[in-house]
């Protein structure tokens, strides 16, 4: 029986491209690491491809790749383009899915608990949650910068689980990652949920599972599925 609903952040809970475009379109070119020689379309489309190409390896690749394009501004290196460009704007723009916040309100309505864990640094993953208006949904929030560098690792796994008082095998993780929350949660004893959102399968010596969805939108009923078997 599945009794709670534990979710990863970035291009799961809420729109990260929708965003990145918002970012792109609105900052001025002297916010952003990127030449004023590249429209602000290509841009985008840039940060698409890299994405696609090198997200589930390494941040470090992704910004390698613009720098092999020739994308960025002289001097910008892996912690400038983040700290100096990357960050201020995620403290203040984020765009929502659609789908996000009716999906969690029908969950508490069915009695499924909720839960995010998400990496990266807790300044900016709790104001993205802060800005995106969903916090009051969930009664746990992990964030990997407290649980030394946080999933793929058991520790912030083992520890949601301690703090819902429920089994791993009590919850789903539904998450985008094939390593970090896909092969992560399954190792910690939950029961993963793929969320097809960039579709690239990076992991050749571990099976995809079997539940995977689009969007979170299919949580519900995939819910109400795995409970009635």
């Amino acid at each position: 029986m599945i009794k709670a609903a534990i979710f990863d952040l970035d291009h799961t809970l809420f729109d990260r491209y929708g965003t990145i475009k918002k970012i792109i379109d609105t900052a001025d070119y002297s916010e952003l690491p990127f030449k004023e020689s590249f429209t602000r379309s290509e841009i985008f489309n840039a940060i698409k491809q890299a994405e696609k190409l090198y997200i589930y390896d390494s941040f470090d690749l992704v910004v390698n790749y613009f720098y092999e394009n020739g994308m960025l501004k002289d001097g910008t290196d892996i912690d400038n383009f983040y700290n100096t460009y990357i960050k201020p704007q995620y403290m203040k723009t984020a765009v929502n899915f659609p789908f996000t916040l009716p999906m969690l309100k029908e969950l508490k309505k069915m009695g499924i608990r909720a839960g995010i864990i998400t990496n990266g640094y807790a300044e900016i993953q709790l104001k993205k949650i802060e800005l995106l208006g969903f916090g009051n949904q969930f009664e746990h929030i992990l964030v990997g910068s407290n649980f030394g560098g946080g999933k793929p690792k058991p520790d912030i796994f083992n520890k949601m689980a301690e703090l819902m008082n429920l089994e791993p095998r009590e919850m789903l993780y539904i998450g985008d990652h094939p390593q970090n929350d896909v092969w992560g949660s399954y190792n910690a004893g939950y029961v993963p949920v793929w969320v097809r959102t960039i579709g690239n399968w990076t992991l050749a010596d571990f099976e995809k599972p079997s539940l995977q969805v689009d969007t979170v939108a299919e949580i519900p009923d995939l819910i109400k599925r795995l409970n009635t078997i």
